[in-house]
């Protein structure tokens, strides 16, 4: 193997430990996102649930009143039905 050709395979080898430096650090930085995106939607699932739960008696309530005025709404309106004339 003469010198010239010794040189080029060093530099290849060079080369190569530098690229998986660079594929192992892209990995790495992937997996960091994935763990984050899981992270994110964990949160984001997680208050959108704590905010239903705090909310859920106040959401009856107004249910309830809804539904209790709808009814007044019909017997007054079943009552006009009556003085017609």
């Amino acid at each position: 193997m003469n010198p010239e050709e010794k040189q080029m395979l060093q530099e290849a080898l060079t080369l190569s430990r530098d690229n998986n430096s660079i594929l192992r650090t892209m990995r790495r930085n992937q997996r960091w996102a994935s763990v984050m995106r899981v992270i994110y939607w964990v949160i984001i699932i997680g208050i959108s649930y704590g905010a239903y739960v705090y909310t859920q008696p106040y959401l009856d309530k107004a249910a309830t009143l809804f539904k209790s005025s709808q009814a007044q709404l019909d017997s007054l309106k079943g009552l006009s039905d009556k003085f017609k004339y």
